[in-house]
């Protein structure tokens, strides 16, 4: 089986996100493609994150129009600190390791790969998709120069591929930048985000007062 992984905050879920992956949906043909929800990140500040609860529930209103996609919880579940390695690792151990792998990620997200727990150790677990805005030359030049060394263009498609045959591909999947700190910012000022999330996300932030909304 082909696994699409969709991890972040999801704080909250937005239209950038699921556009992303119903592009990539359709590039890849994912069997499984599950959206992944952090309980806590090293790299955010917990106290700007929305409950995990919320978070869980607007995810799985958001996917509904994602084909194959399905929540996993497996990082609110084990609560604490999440790490990449810990839960690729997990998903290998209860799917199979025959299955092949692919961790969807931001360019921000990756450009701070160095900061990632055992990252050179995931490069030999996974494909990676990067989905990358416009105006990026050489999105690989984030990574140290001795992991960059073992990657290759690929003979039949624009990823980059290690002798492992594991590779990454830098996919611009959206028309539009949305970033969820902008989100929350025009939530606090009252500003309309209508065109920004889902309308069931933007229902359920309006009923619980997610982000200092006002009802």
């Amino acid at each position: 089986m082909k696994i699409g992984i969709f991890g972040g905050s999801f704080n909250p879920i937005h239209n950038g996100h699921i556009l992303a992956a119903q592009t990539l949906q359709q590039r890849y043909q994912f069997d499984r493609l599950f959206f992944i929800p952090t309980c806590n990140t090293p790299l955010k500040d917990p106290k700007l994150l929305a409950g995990p609860e919320h978070r869980r529930n607007m995810v799985e209103l958001a996917i509904k129009e994602v084909p194959n996609a399905e929540l996993s919880t497996i990082e609110l579940d084990k609560q604490g600190v999440s790490y990449t390695i810990d839960t690729i690792t997990h998903l290998k151990n209860s799917l199979g390791e025959d299955n092949e792998y692919f961790w969807i990620v931001g360019y921000d997200s990756f450009s701070l790969m160095r900061q990632w727990k055992e990252y050179p150790k995931l490069f030999s677990l996974m494909h990676f998709i990067v989905i990358v805005p416009p105006g990026i030359d050489f999105p690989l030049g984030v990574l140290p120069g001795t992991l960059i060394s073992k990657y290759q263009r690929g003979d039949f498609d624009d990823a980059f591929v290690n002798k492992q045959g594991f590779k990454i591909y830098f996919e611009n999947c959206s028309p539009f930048n949305i970033h969820s700190t902008e989100i929350r910012e025009r939530i606090k000022k009252d500003i309309p985000i209508s065109k920004m999330v889902p309308q069931p996300v933007l229902d359920y932030i309006m009923k619980y007062g997610l982000y200092g909304a006002k009802s």
